[in-house]
């Protein structure tokens, strides 16, 4: 179990606030953004996606949506909600993160994405 500490100590820093790590294009794989999507996104009928980003601060947000379109390229945005920072996954990406999602094989995370 120590390697749960050691990911915990990746995105958390004193006082249980969360970060995103300096490495986080890196840590970002497909197998992740499968769990991400599958567990803390919500499918916006006719429309794209919204990934939670609970906690993240406003810089923390802005580097995941540089790696999400950097990476996977993913037409993505800001979303505020609340004056906290989403992040949105456009429409027109959503075949392409279909795509990365199924890469992972694993079919619990396919399930329901399509």
């Amino acid at each position: 179990m120590h390697c749960f500490v050691d990911i915990y100590f990746m995105f958390y820093k004193e006082k249980n606030q969360k970060i995103v790590p300096n490495n986080i294009y890196n840590l970002l794989t497909p197998l992740v953004l499968a769990h991400w999507v599958k567990g803390g996104s919500l499918k916006l009928q006719g429309r794209g996606i919204i990934l939670y980003t609970d906690g993240f601060n406003l810089i923390g947000v802005v580097k995941l949506i540089n790696v999400l379109i950097i990476k996977y390229r993913l037409n993505c945005n800001l979303l505020m909600e609340n004056n906290k920072p989403k992040i949105y996954i456009f429409r027109s990406s959503l075949n392409n993160l279909i795509t990365i999602i199924n890469q992972t094989n694993i079919s619990i995370l396919q399930y329901g994405v399509n």
